[in-house]
């Protein structure tokens, strides 16, 4: 790729090359985790008032120092909510291998999982569904493409209702049917949009996103077997209304309003990002100064490549061409080692958060760098072209 180059010789610039490289590709990097960070507030709290109701939401978490480590039977609670005419919605994430298909036997990339977040079980890795009531797939009606009525959300021998996660809009479409493991399993409806369902009582902490899932529904057996003490959902009530309807197992439980619980979050972590955006700005701007002075070494270094050219008739405009243009190969390579980089390291860097427009961001850190990188070219060259014929050509002449 750079065998016959003039400025960015293989064999001559193999080391400044690879430090470059190293040195763009970590700028993409850090300044992807900078916009990550720095957004993250406004993108989760947009994510969550489309999946929460904010004014009339409640959220009952079973936490720990009220139940003492021992999981809780729901059913009685919703049973109490019904009785009130209260309509309680649960979302479980289940490790079960009975409804767990391999993306061998679905086809589909693990790159469509959200997070990588799949379910691995012999050799086999699979999609970890989650399992839905009524109430709780309901309340996402207008995210879901497809009439979805009480009575087909109900697990029927080996007949199973699935509605799938954004992510595979492309792939499946209502009325698919998959066959694995003994099951069909119907495809009623694609959701258009993502929304966050929440495990265990740290509900904000703990929120993850169904654009990679499968959601099916949740049978009598899991509010005992499989049940996780994770929160009731409660839509359109107030706490006195869902107070009184729960008056006799109130030890069990916290009650708050979801704007309040989404408020309380936003302090808990309102110092914890500040740290995580003061120390990606520091690193960010230690590469990017460290990726100037490196163009710079590189350009002077070249004066006298500048000089022979210059000598040879090229103008000012056709060296700088050629320069960018050698500069290419080394453009593209970063490109492909930050979007590993960000698809790998990056996730885990981030795993607390969930991050919706990773591509966006990585798009506009590229853009961001190939601006930088422009505007040191201009200035570099500025200061080239300010040199006379005989100071281009020193370093050639000795």
């Amino acid at each position: 790729m750079m065998k016959d180059k003039l400025f960015f010789t293989f064999r001559k610039d193999k080391v400044i090359n690879i430090i470059l490289i190293i040195q763009l590709t970590l700028s993409i990097f850090c300044i992807y985790n900078f916009l990550t960070t720095f957004f993250f507030k406004t993108e989760y709290t947009k994510l969550y008032n489309s999946s929460y109701d904010i004014e009339n939401g409640i959220i009952i978490k079973f936490t720990p120092a009220n139940i003492s480590g021992q999981n809780v039977n729901p059913l009685p609670i919703l049973k109490s909510l019904e009785k009130n005419n209260i309509k309680g919605g649960i979302m479980l994430e289940m490790p079960d291998e009975k409804y767990s298909i391999p993306l061998k036997t679905l086809n589909i990339s693990p790159k469509l999982l959200m997070n990588r977040e799949e379910y691995i079980f012999g050799d086999n890795t699979a999609i970890l569904p989650i399992k839905m009531n009524y109430t709780s797939l309901n309340r996402h009606s207008d995210k879901i493409n497809g009439q979805i009525e009480e009575n087909m959300w109900k697990i029927e021998g080996n007949t199973i209702p699935v509605v799938v996660g954004v992510n595979f809009s492309n792939k499946f479409k209502i009325g698919d049917i998959i066959k694995f493991n003994g099951n069909d399993f119907h495809i009623i409806g694609v959701m258009s949009e993502s929304i966050l369902y929440q495990t265990h009582y740290d509900s904000i902490l703990t929120a993850k996103d169904t654009s990679g899932k499968f959601i099916i529904p949740i049978e009598d057996k899991d509010y005992t077997s499989s049940y996780n003490n994770d929160p009731i959902i409660i839509s359109n009530s107030d706490i006195t209304s869902v107070e009184t309807a729960l008056k006799d197992f109130s030890n069990l439980f916290e009650i708050r309003n979801y704007g309040e619980d989404y408020e309380w979050f936003s302090k808990e972590i309102k110092y914890d990002l500040f740290k995580k955006n003061i120390r990606t700005l520091i690193l960010m701007l230690a590469t990017i100064g460290s990726l100037f002075i490196t163009l710079l070494i590189k350009i002077l270094s070249s004066k006298d490549r500048f000089g022979i050219l210059y000598s040879l008739g090229f103008k000012q405009k056709e060296i700088n061409n050629i320069f960018i243009l050698e500069f290419s190969p080394i453009l593209y390579i970063i490109i492909i080692t930050s979007f590993i980089l960000t698809n790998t390291v990056g996730k885990f860097s981030f795993r607390r958060f969930l991050v919706q427009n990773k591509v966006c961001y990585w798009g506009v850190s590229i853009s961001i760098v190939i601006l930088l990188i422009i505007i040191c070219f201009k200035f570099i060259f500025n200061k080239i072209n300010k040199l006379s014929p005989k100071e281009m050509m020193e370093d050639f002449n000795k």
